[in-house]
């Protein structure tokens, strides 16, 4: 069985697989093209990603205090997670502004 901290770094691993995922899509197809996407839909996307923040909660609430690295590591996750968020629910509400600042904020944080 993995510890924390090994699956703090897993999680980090899937962030930003998935930030990188929607990224590509974003430039690819636009706010408005975003929205016909099939598969994963905008709606279990946002599923997934309340599930994930849920989990780097709960590592964050399981470590112990000495551990530093993988607290900050699931921080900024829940922080890329939040940006992701905003991206998808403007996207569902076709805010073209709102959409833009997420993208802008989830391209300039850097990857790992």
């Amino acid at each position: 069985m993995k510890n924390l901290e090994e699956q703090a770094f897993e999680i980090w691993d899937e962030v930003c697989q998935s930030i990188t995922a929607v990224l590509q899509e974003c430039k690819l197809y636009g706010l408005a093209n975003i929205l016909t996407l099939p598969d994963p839909s905008l709606e279990s996307r946002l599923k997934a990603l309340k599930d994930l923040e849920r989990i780097c909660t709960a590592i964050i609430d399981g470590l112990p205090d000495g551990s530093y690295s993988a607290i900050r590591l699931m921080l900024n996750a829940k922080q890329k997670i939040i940006f992701l968020e905003i991206l998808l629910t403007s996207a569902q509400r076709e805010d073209e502004n709102s959409f833009q600042d997420a993208l802008w904020h989830l391209e300039k944080q850097s990857s790992h």
